[in-house]
């Protein structure tokens, strides 16, 4: 269990940093794009909700602070808040795939860009991203949960 928590908010802290938004493009007569227009993704976003390893993670969500939980998503970067300081990261959204596809990318360790491939859910107020950290774009999540002893997280965002 001490390792699924550290994992789940380590993980849940780098899903926050790496956020989600900027546009692949979408296909003729494919979804609309919600990066722009009404109900879009660009805004302050909370974190409400959070699942890791097939379990709701709601001691995390609580033991953040409200900076740590809130994202600022603008055209083409999410801007979130480590140690106190603006981190803003690049992303790519794909509203054509489906389900809807997010690729983040941006903190690097030992020199390597690290980028978690995922996909979203945008309803309203309400975005659900489940992504995982990996090399590989195959590993992108096909569904909108977690599974017991996956790589995958689910966080549940709503538009402040």
């Amino acid at each position: 269990m001490r390792r699924t928590f550290g994992t789940g908010l380590a993980v849940a802290l780098l899903a926050l940093a790496l956020g989600c938004g900027k546009k692949v493009g979408t296909a003729p007569g494919g979804p609309p794009d919600p990066s722009s227009g009404s109900g879009s993704i660009q805004g302050t976003w909370l974190l409400v909700a959070l699942e890791a390893d097939g379990e709701v993670q709601d001691k995390v969500v609580k033991s953040m602070s409200a900076e740590e939980k809130t994202l600022n998503i603008t055209p083409d970067q999410v801007i979130f808040f480590k140690g106190g300081q603006k981190e803003p990261l690049a992303y790519k959204l794909d509203p054509s795939k489906n389900p809807n596809e997010i690729d983040m990318s941006g903190t690097k360790r030992d020199g390597k860009p690290e980028t978690m491939y995922g996909i979203y859910k945008f309803e309203g107020d309400k975005l659900t991203i489940c992504a995982v950290k990996s090399d590989e774009p195959a590993d992108r999540p096909k569904e909108l949960k977690t599974h017991a002893a996956g790589r995958a997280l689910v966080m549940v965002f709503e538009k402040k």
